[in-house]
């Protein structure tokens, strides 16, 4: 109510300034909101980005890729920037790692490796060389026999194990280091073989390392995931970060730092079997390279199942020297074990103990129990011994010739 002698008409401008007063403080608020809206959004993807940057050991049964920081914002950091997968091929779904190493160069064998070329054979050829000699099966797993129903004439296991001592000898006469898988009847799954591999090379990257002032925590968390593996020892559900299809990062990671070793080799020793026929017999020897690696993991699951990318930094040349190696010594020193029946001699196969690990490796089948000829040669200790001698022959020549 208006106050005597008063006109009503001065109280609308006022009325007007309190809307836009009103109007300013709304406007305002909106601004804040959107101000906090912006921040929170950059806080957010800061967040993102750091649980990304995280290493993959830290979690090591996780399949994800991680991205690390460049070795640039840190210079004790030995982990390079490139651990971004390369995006599938058109008419492909799987996602590729970089043929590039994610580590820098923790180790450097160029010397040895020039050295080693026209060494004669002696007791000195092979000095600075290891080599995992790997007797397939053990313990509860026979592997493959003959017959097919005890009482067996012919074990794997057993077979596999008289070859792989007698290889280590021999090799060790060559001036060689050896690292046996398994010395007795023991059961060691195909992930603890490979993880002796990742083992070894850890440690020796981290001792050579140790006064350096290198940040090597991620070494070490992978030596630890190594460690997990062995005590798991388990074929089905024992892989932590070398399990399931595809390679995450800290699986990488291992492998690229293991390329750095091409002094190191595995060799799995194994004996075969065919219900297709008895004539089938003779040497079979399996690898894998890059290609087939993606083609294996390609083929083995199906198209839209998350799997974290496929490894392609295997040193295909290596690999496929190797094979040939092996293939030229053991038919040379034993030529009735020259393929017959059918089967090829050399395969590519996608095998824990050839696509877990990155220094080059092989899985020989040495002959067929089903076949009578193999098997007689396969049980003797003069076969045997002949057999021992072929393969350290094999690693001589892929070093030295």
């Amino acid at each position: 109510m208006s106050r005597p002698g008063k006109s009503a008409a001065p109280a609308r401008p006022a009325s007007f300034a309190f809307r836009l007063t009103l109007l300013i403080l709304g406007l305002l608020v909106v601004l804040l909101v959107l101000l906090l809206l912006i921040f929170a959004g950059k806080g957010a993807s800061a967040d993102a980005a750091d649980l990304l940057a995280l290493p993959e050991t830290v979690t090591p049964s996780a399949q994800t890729a991680a991205v690390t920081p460049a070795a640039t914002e840190d210079p004790d950091r030995l982990i390079l920037s490139n651990l971004t997968p390369t995006p599938a091929a058109s008419g492909e779904w799987l996602d590729t790692w970089p043929a590039a190493s994610s580590v820098e160069t923790v180790h450097d064998s160029s010397a040895l490796i020039a050295a080693l070329k026209g060494r004669s054979q002696s007791s000195q050829a092979l000095q600075g060389v290891t080599v995992f000699v790997d007797p397939g099966h053990g313990g509860q797993d026979s592997g493959t026999v003959y017959p097919q129903e005890s009482p067996y004439e012919a074990v794997e296991k057993e077979v596999n194990l008289a070859v792989g001592l007698k290889l280590k000898s021999a090799l060790e006469a060559l001036g060689a280091s050896v690292i046996m898988t398994r010395t007795d009847d023991s059961w060691v799954s195909v992930y603890s073989r490979a993880a002796q591999v990742g083992q070894t090379i850890l440690d020796q990257v981290t001792d050579s390392l140790k006064n350096t002032g290198k940040d090597l925590s991620q070494f070490e968390s992978l030596k630890t995931a190594m460690t997990e593996i062995q005590t798991t020892n388990l074929d089905e559900g024992g892989g932590g970060i070398l399990g399931g299809l595809g390679s995450g990062a800290d699986a990488r990671l291992l492998y690229d730092t293991e390329r750095q070793f091409p002094e190191y080799l595995f060799l799995s020793l194994h004996c075969n079997y065919s219900d297709a026929g008895a004539d089938i017999g003779g040497l079979q020897i399996y690898y894998v390279d890059n290609a087939y690696n993606y083609e294996f993991t390609r083929d083995s699951t199906a198209d839209g199942y998350d799997l974290p990318p496929v490894y392609q930094y295997f040193n295909d040349e290596g690999r496929k020297k190797l094979v040939d190696c092996l293939q030229s010594a053991i038919i040379r020193q034993l030529p009735e074990l020259t393929t017959t029946g059918g089967p090829q001699t050399i395969l590519q196969e996608g095998f824990v103990v050839l696509n877990r690990m990155g220094i080059d490796s092989a899985l020989v089948e040495m002959g067929f129990f089903s076949n009578a000829d193999d098997r007689v040669l396969l049980l003797s200790d003069s076969g045997q011994t002949e057999l021992a001698q072929a393969l350290a022959q094999s690693v001589y020549s892929y070093y030295c010739e």
